[in-house]
Formats: structure tokens, C-alpha cells, sequence
């Protein structure tokens, strides 16, 4: 009997024990499957997918070197991870690393979503110019009342993007003082000081936007502004210029004086108060601030990163020179006295150079280009590179170019992308001679100064080399014969020759051809323009009877308006030529030589093609 109980106690614990493991291993399996859905990343074998196009590198840094690409939507195998990179196994058994943000389901943000995140932190105070004893414009408009409405209408496009934004005043009444606008900067902690104002002068030539600053970190602002105002806005933008001290503020923050336009310039107060313009005027100014802004916030990640980077030294052995020199990116090209030594071998200076040009946002060689190039010439043994290979390489081989992007279809804009005849013929003769031709769009008034001073080595703008710019500067043999023709709003049965125009408002480019031609017609009142748009806009409103412009631009806007006509009068010749500094004899016959073999293979051939027939 009792061997009979024990048995059945026996029988029972046997078929408990087997039902309770059964049971825990149904609700492990059921916390893993849930803990696997909540927390993707702890299976070390968790396949997951790429969300955006990202390069694979050896290591989880993005100065290890890139393995591949892999593709949006490529499923991968994470086999670790670190607090911002996965080590990862592409379905092409490539393993290597990947920034989180490019796995779905990571919950990290890219960087670009990160920084504009980062605009949030920054305040920027505006301050609407108000002056004692205004003069208002033509219409009977103050520089005040400009001033507020540019600012108001910036502070919401800059609020926007998530940037605090603060003005010094809010109407018309009452003159901030400096001491206002010291506390307004000092509570909010703002990051720049931004005055918006307009200028009222008869001065020659003063019309358009320009950017004043007074310091080196200012500077930066300015040119800032002024690059994306030259890329979006149609009014001329004169380069940037340093004046005296203007800060209303004792400490050190950056301040920017921003100049709209010249009141006393008709065609600024019509700019001022053009919609469309003053919308392309607006976006500008935010790009342009926000472009100083984001390139705070890259100073900041990057010393973040290399600060980390640099603390982990002492561990490697390594000196700060020696950890550039041994990144495996770097090390193994070939630099220095020696053709067969490397850059880990004769020194860093010149990884170093390229990464600060890379770092700043310059388009410049790569360091195996300047190596390649630099040879023994540039290297000192046991001192590295002297400092005027920058200049040198420059010099070798970027030619920089100025243009105005306002004359198809010899240059224009096309996705802030300058275009044209002009620029594919620049193509051609870089082929010809192994030169690199970088472009930089300005007022056409401000590009031979901007030659003269060497801002610039040659320029291409559909310039007519007349008597009085070949005083000034060098010109090449003719590329293209252009016509001076008269645009009218319907047909003008009065015009028989363009001295015909005497006794009416004609409209001219400032500084182009057509200015000089209608300036010797007497009886003739000259309205000049800083844009062929600003011209024709003008003819439309019957602001002007005609306008005198060069012969192809003039084609496409009669093409594409069909009120507007080229008169049937004689037209006014006239050579195109690319301009140089007069001393810059090399350059001249290298342009020189290129044209005639551009123009003897054919390749010249094509590209009137192309744009004119």
C-alpha cells in the first residue's frame, strides 16, 4: 500500500515539474519575441533595413575608409552595435560599419535633421535702421518703414525654421537706444546682430544690396548674405566690404549691416517695392544667416568629434601630428623628397591643408592631387610643406572666372547653376589647356574691378572689348560678333535708325554696350537698369518706350512675350572677347591658342549650334 502512494506521488511530481518547464519555456519564448519587437538591436543577429543610401566604412568613424554603398531598402544582418554605429553584414556578406541613422527602426536622426534641430538653440536680433530727419522716397515712402517691413517679414521666415528672432523695435514711433539694444542682445544670448537699412544718396553708381562688416567672425556673416543674395536676388549685389567700427554693441558678438537698396535710385524703390523681388530678397537674407549658423553648428560637432578623437591619443602613443599621419585614408601616398617615402613617412602639413579646405566648405584638390603635384619642390626635409603651396596649386591650376549670370543664352541661371554659351565654350578651353576654370557670378559693373584687384583672373560675360575697357585691361581675339538692337512694346513705325531714339525713355543694361551707344544719342533720357529683366519689366509697365540690349538675349524675350519686337533699324556691331589682367600675358595666350583650335576642329561650330541656330 505505501509502495503503491509513494508511486503515484512519484508519477504526479514527474508530470508537474515537465508541465511548469513547459510553461516557462512558452513565457521566455514570449519575452523574447516581445523584447526582440520592443529592442531590435539586442539580437546581435536582428536583420533590419537601410533607409537611405549609406557608405560602409572598416570602422565606426566616418574617417575609417569606405568599403561600399549600400542602397536604400538592402536588408542587413547587425552584428554589434556602439552608442551612434552598427557593425553590420550587407546581403553580399560585407561586413563594416553604418551610422544609425541610416538603419530603419534606429530611432537616431541624421545629421541634417540633427542640425536643423540645432537651430533652435540660436537667437538672432534684428535691428530696423531708424534715423533722425528722414527723407522719404519718391513715393513718398521712409527708409524706417522699409526697414520694419524687411525685418517683420524676415524674423517669420527665420521663426520658421525654429530660430528665435528679437527686433529692436516694432513701429515707426520711437528711436532704440544702444543700451536697449545691448540688453535685448545680452537677455537673449543672441548669436549675431543683423541692421537692415536702406541709403538715400546721389552718388553715381550706388544702387542695389551690399553688406558691410567690421570684423573677422562679421565677415563671415557677410559674405555669408552675400553669396546666397548674388545666387537668388535680381537686383545687383556689390561684393561685401569692411567699414570702420559700426557696432552698437562692447563686446565681441558679430554685426552685419545689411543695405537694401538706394531710395533716391528709382529703380531700387520700385525693386523695394516689387513683390516677387522682395520675396527672392527675404530668402536670401535667411539663407544667408542660416548658412553662418549651420557653419557654427559644423565647428561645433567637429571639435566635439575630434576632441573625443584626441582625448584617446595618450592610449595610441600617438602625438596629434602622427594620428593624422597614420590614418590609413592618408598614410600610404606617396609625398615629400622621396617618390617611394609616404605622408606617414615625411610629415602631415599637407593631409592637414586638405582637411581644413574640405572642413571649410572649399572645393579644393583632394590630398593625393596636391601630393601628386607638390612633389620634393614644396617639402622641406624634417619641416613638412611650406606654406605657399595653397597659393601655388591655385595658381597651377584654378583659373577663377567672373561672370553675370543675367545674359542668356550666353550665361544665366539654371538651378542656381550658372549656364550657358559663355560657360560650355570655358569648358572647351579647359580641355585645350588643362586649366580649371572656377565661376563666380557678380554684378557685370563690378567685374573688371574685381579683375583690376585680382579678385578674379579673366573674364567671360558677353563683354564687347571696346577702346575704353581695353585702356583698363587685356583682351582676347573676338569669340562671337554680337548686334546692339532696340525692343519696343508693338511696333514703332518711327524708328528708322537708332537715332531715331533722341526724344524718347529708353532703357539700358548699366555698363553694358547699348548704355554707351544710347548715351551719345542726344535728346535721349536713359533709364539704366541692373538686370535685363528689371529693363523689359519696365518696357511691359510702359515705364520706358524701348530698351537697347544685345541681339540673342533680346531674341529669346521677344520669343517668349509676343507683345514685344526688335526693331527693323540698322544694328550696332560689336566683338566679344574674354578680358584678362593686361600683365597676364600667359593666360592671354593660352585663351588665345585654345580659341583657334576650339574654332579650327569644329568644336566652336557646335556650340553655335547649339545656342543659335
Amino acid at each position: 500500500m505505501n509502495m503503491r502512494i509513494k508511486r503515484k506521488r512519484s508519477d504526479n511530481t514527474i508530470l508537474w515539474l515537465i508541465s511548469t518547464m513547459l510553461v516557462l519555456f512558452v513565457l521566455a519564448g514570449g519575452m523574447y519575441y516581445i523584447n526582440s519587437k520592443i529592442n531590435p538591436s539586442a539580437n546581435a543577429d536582428d536583420q533590419m533595413t537601410i533607409s537611405k543610401e549609406v557608405e560602409v566604412r572598416t570602422g565606426p568613424d566616418d574617417s575609417y575608409p569606405v568599403l561600399k554603398k549600400v542602397p536604400a531598402g538592402d536588408v542587413i544582418e547587425v552584428l554589434s552595435k556602439t552608442d551612434s554605429w552598427y557593425e553590420i553584414e550587407t546581403s553580399d556578406n560585407y561586413i563594416g560599419w553604418v551610422p544609425g541613422w541610416s538603419i530603419l527602426g534606429s530611432g537616431q536622426k541624421n545629421p541634417e535633421d540633427q542640425n536643423k534641430e540645432k537651430l533652435s538653440s540660436y537667437a538672432v536680433v534684428l535691428n530696423p535702421v531708424m534715423k533722425q530727419n528722414e527723407t522719404p522716397d519718391y513715393k513718398g515712402v521712409y527708409p524706417k518703414t522699409y526697414n520694419l517691413r524687411i525685418a517683420k517679414e524676415l524674423k517669420q521666415k527665420l521663426e520658421a525654421d525654429g530660430i528665435k528672432v528679437f527686433l529692436t523695435r516694432d513701429n515707426d514711433e520711437n528711436i532704440p537706444s544702444q543700451d536697449s539694444i545691448k540688453k535685448l542682445v545680452a537677455d537673449n544670448k543672441a548669436e549675431m546682430l543683423v541692421d537692415l537699412d536702406v541709403v538715400n544718396t546721389d552718388t553715381k553708381g550706388t544702387f542695389g544690396a551690399k553688406v558691410y562688416y567690421s570684423t573677422t567672425e562679421s565677415a563671415i556673416i557677410a559674405k555669408s548674405i552675400e553669396k546666397h543674395l548674388s545666387n537668388n536676388y535680381i537686383s545687383k549685389v556689390s561684393a561685401s566690404e569692411k567699414q570702420g567700427n559700426f557696432s552698437q554693441l562692447s563686446d565681441k558678438l558679430p554685426q552685419v549691416r545689411v543695405v537694401s537698396g538706394n531710395i533716391h535710385d528709382k529703380v531700387d524703390v520700385d525693386i523695394l517695392n516689387d513683390s516677387v523681388a522682395q520675396k527672392q530678397y527675404i530668402s536670401a537674407l535667411k539663407e544667408g544667416i542660416e548658412g553662418y549658423l549651420y557653419y557654427q553648428i559644423n565647428i561645433d560637432n567637429y571639435n566635439a568629434k575630434r576632441k573625443e578623437q584626441l582625448l584617446n591619443l595618450p592610449q595610441k602613443g600617438l602625438t596629434i601630428p602622427m594620428y593624422y599621419m597614420k590614418q590609413d585614408a592618408y598614410k600610404n601616398i606617396s609625398y615629400g623628397t622621396d617618390g617611394k617615402k609616404t605622408i606617414e613617412e615625411n610629415g602631415d602639413a599637407i593631409v592637414s591643408l586638405a582637411m581644413i579646405s574640405n572642413y571649410l566648405g572649399l572645393e579644393g584638390a583632394s590630398v593625393e592631387d596636391i601630393a601628386s603635384w607638390a612633389g620634393s619642390k614644396y617639402y622641406i626635409k624634417n619641416q613638412g610643406t611650406q606654406p605657399t603651396i595653397v597659393s601655388a596649386f591655385a595658381k597651377n591650376k584654378v583659373v577663377y572666372v567672373g561672370t553675370n549670370a543675367e545674359f542668356a543664352p550666353f550665361e544665366y541661371l539654371e538651378k542656381n547653376k550658372v549656364v550657358g554659351f559663355d560657360i560650355d565654350l570655358l569648358d572647351a578651353i579647359s580641355k585645350e589647356t588643362g586649366l580649371e576654370f572656377k565661376v563666380q557670378d557678380m554684378a557685370f559693373d563690378g567685374l573688371l574691378p574685381a579683375l583690376q584687384t585680382k579678385k578674379v583672373d579673366m573674364v567671360i560675360a558677353g563683354m564687347s572689348a571696346t577702346p575704353e575697357r581695353k585702356k583698363a585691361v587685356a583682351f582676347s581675339k573676338p569669340y562671337f560678333k554680337a548686334k546692339q538692337v532696340v525692343i519696343t512694346k508693338g511696333v514703332d513705325k518711327s524708328l528708322k535708325s537708332f537715332k531715331d531714339l533722341s526724344g524718347k525713355k529708353v532703357g539700358v543694361m548699366l555698363g553694358f554696350t547699348g548704355d554707351t551707344v544710347v548715351s551719345e544719342i542726344k535728346g535721349v533720357k536713359v533709364e539704366r537698369f541692373n538686370a535685363s529683366y528689371a529693363a523689359i519689366m519696365a518696357l511691359s509697365q510702359n515705364k520706358v518706350d524701348a530698351v537697347v540690349l544685345d541681339s540673342e538675349p533680346a531674341k529669346k524675350y521677344t520669343a517668349n512675350n509676343k507683345q514685344f519686337v526688335i526693331a527693323s533699324i540698322p544694328a550696332e556691331e560689336e566683338d566679344y572677347a574674354i578680358a584678362v589682367r593686361k600683365n597676364d600675358k600667359e593666360l592671354l595666350d593660352k585663351i588665345n591658342t585654345a580659341l583657334d583650335k576650339i574654332k579650327a576642329n569644329g568644336e566652336y561650330d557646335k556650340l553655335l549650334k547649339r545656342y543659335f541656330k
